[in-house]
């Protein structure tokens, strides 16, 4: 089954952004897909394929944004840039495009949306209870956070250095920060 495309003028779209608390809510990139900027989704297609090769034979899998996720705690809707999920996908009411259970996210930060990012974002993405890590991959710089779940508490790493290891507590993996960056180049 396809999924649909919605069509909606650009008035319509900017109405509705106006209230919106994240624009995938209300606009998906099905609609209008130009809203993101060429070198972000290029930065998040590298992401999956290097998750995506560590992860071969784990029982995980990184999905891209167009794949929904919906947090029923705080009731929100969302399209994170890369989610990995283990094992089956837990879906909301049984629809096949929006899944309830990463166990890590991913974004990637752009100018303008990091802080929102890391501040907003990140406190609705912390009351899912499957996630177990999430990711923050500057799109500006060398710079990787990473805050992962130990208990009831958040511990944030910040990955500048080549030779520095960066640790997906979620996936049971390592790998050198030299080799994550050849990625990116």
């Amino acid at each position: 089954m396809e999924a649909p495309v919605w069509k909606i003028s650009i008035e319509q779209y900017l109405e509705q952004e106006e209230e919106a608390l994240e624009k995938a809510n209300i606009i998906t990139e099905r609609c209008l897909p130009c809203w993101r900027l060429l070198p972000h989704n290029q930065l998040v297609g590298r992401v999956i394929t290097f998750l995506n090769n560590r992860l071969r034979g784990k029982g995980c899998e990184a999905y891209p944004s167009d794949l929904r996720l919906h947090i029923p705690i705080n009731t929100l809707f969302t399209y994170p840039d890369v989610m990995v999920i283990c094992g089956q996908p837990e879906f909301w009411n049984g629809r096949q495009d929006t899944v309830l259970n990463p166990s890590l996210v991913v974004e990637v930060l752009s100018p303008g949306r990091a802080d929102y990012d890391r501040g907003t974002k990140f406190m609705f993405y912390r009351q899912m209870a499957s996630l177990q890590q999430y990711l923050m991959v500057s799109s500006t710089e060398y710079l990787v956070e990473s805050v992962v779940r130990q208990g009831e508490l958040w511990q944030l790493s910040e990955h500048r250095r080549l030779d520095e290891k960066v640790t997906l507590s979620a996936l049971g993996t390592k790998f050198r920060w030299r080799s994550f960056m050849r990625v990116f180049k």
